[in-house]
């Protein structure tokens, strides 16, 4: 690629038909997708074991969009990789590490997520065994980091995690929220994910920030533990409870859809009775977004898998991990180029587009 490039550009036939300089305005946006994620495996390159536990299912819209993206990549990469669905069950992540922790064949890196707080049970599973470990989209709590950094094995095998901004995306989708809603009487409540995942409780936090450096206290913050049809009735009850309520962040897609059906019902209009914030990229969350049924939508997420992929391939060439983790989180506006490429599923093509545009350099 690189030297047919070099010889278009040193062929004096070619000038006549298109001046250097324009040509390389051409070339280079492509030149880039092509060196960040080329067309084919890097063939120089061994090929990698890399086992990832999903806590959820494949037909999840947030956890099968991260499935699709790291098949992508670990293509690109040359990396063969195994996924293993958890089915939001976090006693069978536990036992997907002991099962994958006794084969004859290891892996050579593992990805782990930290759902429910139970990482620190599937790490115990591979001590001591020639595996490297990467957690993401969670990590566990920096005190048990700092002990697992103080024993050998773990120094040489724990990888920095890999973990996206939940804080500032809470923040940012909660002022968000604020505009839409107006000035006026502010009423506005949370439902969160759940109390133990460390995503949740830095996204939640992040949106009470939000609201309260807007001086807006909100009513009340209840769990609807990621589910659609738990927070459809949560939604009964607040709309009940809070007759003057104009907004409500959710921490997911699936609880956003939960509260609009039960607005829906209620005969009230989402986006011009009731405001939603929500977080994440589902096609169905897309469109909704579009439609004005959901007002404010971050996400961005979804691309933390790929990226940990990248990163383990550099590790496992011995480059230097950059521990900085550049912002994944957006707010998605209909229109722009991530929110088409999202509408798209275009894999490959979202990955150059977030190398590209990412504020950290590898």
């Amino acid at each position: 690629m690189d030297t047919l490039l070099l010889n278009l550009l040193n062929t004096s036939w070619w000038d006549s038909f298109i001046p250097r300089r324009k040509l390389l305005l051409f070339i280079l946006p492509w030149l880039t997708v092509f060196l960040v994620y080329p067309a084919k495996p890097l063939a120089q390159s061994h090929p990698i074991r890399v086992s990832f536990i999903n806590p959820g299912s494949a037909q999840e819209s947030f956890w099968g969009d991260i499935d699709s993206l790291m098949l992508t990549a670990a293509t690109e990469l040359n990396i063969e990789l195994e996924i293993l669905h958890a089915n939001r069950d976090h006693f069978r992540m536990i036992a997907l590490a002991q099962e994958l922790a006794t084969r004859k064949q290891l892996p050579q890196y593992i990805i782990l997520v930290n759902e429910k707080n139970v990482a620190v049970k599937m790490l115990a599973a591979f001590e001591g065994l020639p595996v490297k470990t990467l957690l993401l989209l969670n990590d566990v709590a920096p005190e048990v980091r700092h002990l697992l950094q103080q024993q050998p094995y773990w120094r040489q095998h724990l990888l920095p995690p890999l973990i996206p901004d939940n804080e500032r995306i809470g923040f940012l989708t909660a002022q968000a929220l604020l505009q839409q809603v107006g000035p006026g009487t502010q009423q506005v409540l949370l439902i969160s994910g759940d109390k133990g995942t460390p995503a949740s409780i830095a996204r939640t936090q992040g949106a009470i920030n939000g609201f309260r450096e807007r001086g807006v206290e909100p009513l009340q913050v209840v769990y609807g533990h990621w589910q659609e049809l738990r927070a459809k009735t949560q939604t009964e009850i607040l709309l009940k409870r809070y007759p003057e309520l104009k907004g409500i962040w959710t921490a997911n897609d699936h609880m956003a859809f939960g509260a609009i059906a039960s607005l829906e019902e209620k005969g009230l209009r989402p986006g011009e009775d009731i405001f939603i914030a929500s977080i994440n990229t589902s096609s169905k969350v897309l469109d909704w977004r579009s439609q004005g049924r959901v007002s404010v939508l971050g996400g961005g997420h979804l691309l933390a898998g790929a990226e940990a992929l990248r990163r383990i391939r550099d590790d496992s060439e011995a480059k230097p991990w950059n521990e900085e983790v550049s912002s994944m989180f957006r707010l998605l506006v209909p229109g722009t180029e991530p929110f088409n490429l999202l509408e798209q599923r275009n894999w490959r093509a979202l990955l150059a587009w977030y190398q590209q545009t990412s504020e950290v350099t590898h």
